[in-house]
């Protein structure tokens, strides 16, 4: 049986120039979940924190409601899977952090969710393989190192053919 507390509280501060609420619903082992909303009764942001910290899943939302991006936190930090949308509510992009960063592989996309570019990150920094399409069809492909074009790319044209490649 889950034992929990709902707390309202008012906060002073202003956010997007309108008082905000905060909610809180506390459950057993300092886990708490928290759901911020605006003064027109929009959610802000809603996740779960441990303790003060963020621990767990959290969603954000644009003034007008519509959810922005998405993603887990451990220890206050961005770690693990996150996706970012467009204003239109279709994602922008998705990948993964690690302490706060940006590591591992993130897919980039254009209004209508047709993949722009996909690859590696390490810390930050485009670091791997990567491609980049135009309208689906590969137009480069190739190795980036600490966000510099590095190795061997690739260059297709609007159909997809291979027309040349560049040593770096």
């Amino acid at each position: 049986m889950r034992v929990f507390v709902t707390i309202s509280l008012i906060l002073l501060t202003l956010y997007s120039k309108s008082i905000t609420s905060e909610f809180v619903t506390a459950y057993p082992n300092n886990q708490f979940y928290h759901k911020i909303i605006s003064q027109s009764k929009k959610i802000i942001e809603e996740g779960w924190k441990v303790g003060n910290v963020k621990h767990g899943w959290w969603k954000y939302y644009s003034s007008n409601g519509i959810l922005i991006k998405e993603g887990a936190f451990s220890e206050d930090k961005k770690s693990g899977f996150w996706i970012i949308y467009n204003s239109n509510g279709s994602r922008q992009s998705e990948g993964f952090y690690h302490d706060g960063l940006k590591s591992g592989y993130w897919t980039y996309y254009d209004s209508e969710e047709t993949i722009l570019s996909e690859g590696e990150y390490a810390n930050n920094l485009k670091d791997g393989y990567w491609k980049n399409y135009n309208a689906d069809i590969l137009i480069s492909e190739g190795w980036m190192i600490k966000n510099k074009q590095a190795l061997h790319w690739k260059y297709y044209n609007e159909k997809g053919i291979f027309t040349h490649s560049i040593n770096h």
